[in-house]
């Protein structure tokens, strides 16, 4: 080797010994300040490549809550202006430890439990968990499995879109949505139409035809909750002792009222005629009844019904199990009356077990006048099966008429008895 050689191999050497020395100093003098108990190579770790690194958001460990920091105390402890005017919402998290597996929903169905905490950071895992387990336990509770309609244009979609449009017609007959709206309560005394005076004492009955006249059976009261639920109460009307009507016996229509009115789900089983009691009271409203969570109309077809022509709309309650077929007048728009049944599953149940035709509930609405500015049914006709628990052959329907003194929110119901129109026993 050369001199010429040698000397620039001395001076390459020289410069990679300077550069080393300048980069040791430099990492030097920009390391980042550690806890002692901290491991080394943290002190030293590289940052040539954090600009190539994917962003990952990490929360930290021991999260600490904003009423916890707000609380805090301890000496040089001084809470922000900005923080302490925050506004936090509440917000529904899951429970971890509550929150049950897959072989334990099926051992246990018990509904899964949730807590409401003021948090900072909103978790949306937790929200979506909670939103999918209140409307997965919601669903738990129904009759009949519910399924919002995902293709909007078929033929099913074009008659659900119909029978809503004779729904909306006759909400918009009735009063509108807005005054329907706001009747959050009814004040009802039921008046049977009766035609009889029964003398039970000495046997046997002897039963007298006296003429039509009304007789009070009952009060009801239906009203919104606190929680948005309904609550509804029901009243014997006890007759003062000058009240003429004390003399008549009607027991054979407060009979057909109490098989028709109040006691037609009792051959049910303990949950499906629980549904159809609450949803009875659920459904009271007009709305609710029609336009309600887990309602599906369907459009069937045209029909005469009480002597009208009327649009023949299919119910589907599948929360509470009811189905009927509505008939609303293609004249007047008005709810002519419902025809209820029991479902296809119930159905079989009941020929199997009494071995007779599954009943089925004719209610005609009349007599329509306005209560707080919409229009309400003041005479209720049912007809159907007397005893449809009973054993033995198929008997023949009984019918049952009733009058109703109606007064909506605060206002008083009359005490007067309703008239009787027309009417012939």
């Amino acid at each position: 080797m050369d001199k010429k050689s040698v000397s620039w191999l001395r001076r390459g050497a020289f410069f990679v010994f300077l550069s080393l020395l300048l980069h040791a100093l430099s990492i030097y003098l920009t390391r980042p300040v550690v806890e002692p108990t901290a491991r080394l190579f943290l002190s030293a770790r590289g940052t040539f490549f954090d600009p190539f690194k994917r962003y990952s958001a990490r929360r930290p460990a021991d999260a600490v809550q904003l009423m916890q920091r707000l609380g805090a105390e301890g000496p040089g402890v001084e809470v922000p202006e900005d923080l302490a005017a925050e506004q936090v919402d509440f917000v529904d998290v899951v429970d971890p430890v509550r929150w049950p597996s897959f072989a334990e929903k099926l051992l246990n169905s018990q509904k899964d439990v949730f807590r409401s905490e003021r948090v900072v950071d909103v978790d949306l895992d937790s929200l979506s968990l909670a939103a999918d387990a209140r409307q997965r336990a919601e669903l738990e509770g129904f009759a009949r499995l519910y399924i919002a309609d995902a293709d909007t244009t078929d033929a099913e979609s074009e008659r659900r879109r119909r029978a809503r449009q004779i729904v909306e017609r006759a909400i918009r007959v009735m009063g509108g949505r807005t005054r329907m709206s706001a009747m959050h309560s009814l004040h009802i005394r039921a008046w049977v139409e009766a035609w009889e005076h029964v003398i039970d004492y000495p046997p046997p009955a002897r039963i007298m035809s006296v003429g039509a006249y009304v007789y009070p059976v009952a009060e009801w009261e239906y009203g919104f909750a606190s929680d948005a639920g309904a609550l509804f109460t029901a009243r014997p009307i006890q007759l003062d002792r000058y009240d003429p009507l004390l003399e008549r016996n009607p027991s054979i229509s407060r009979r057909r009222f109490m098989q028709l009115f109040q006691v037609r789900w009792q051959f049910l089983d303990e949950r499906a005629r629980g549904l159809r009691i609450e949803g009875e009271v659920e459904r009271w409203h007009f709305l609710d009844r029609f336009l309600g969570y887990g309602t599906v109309l369907h459009y069937v077809d045209e029909e005469t019904f009480a002597g009208q022509a009327a649009d023949v709309v299919r119910v589907d309650d599948r929360r509470y199990g009811h189905l009927l077929e509505a008939y609303f007048a293609r004249a007047s728009g008005l709810l002519l009356g419902v025809r209820e049944g029991l479902t296809d599953g119930e159905q079989q149940a009941y020929r199997t077990t009494y071995q007779k035709r599954p009943p089925v509930w004719t209610t005609v609405y009349e007599k329509y006048k306005r209560v707080c500015g919409v229009l309400e049914p003041h005479r209720i006709s049912r007809s159907g099966p007397p005893c449809p628990h009973c054993y033995g052959r198929d008997q023949a329907d009984i019918q049952v008429s009733i009058q109703l003194n109606i007064a909506c929110n605060e206002d008083p119901v009359e005490p007067a008895p309703p008239t009787l129109e027309s009417w012939v026993p």
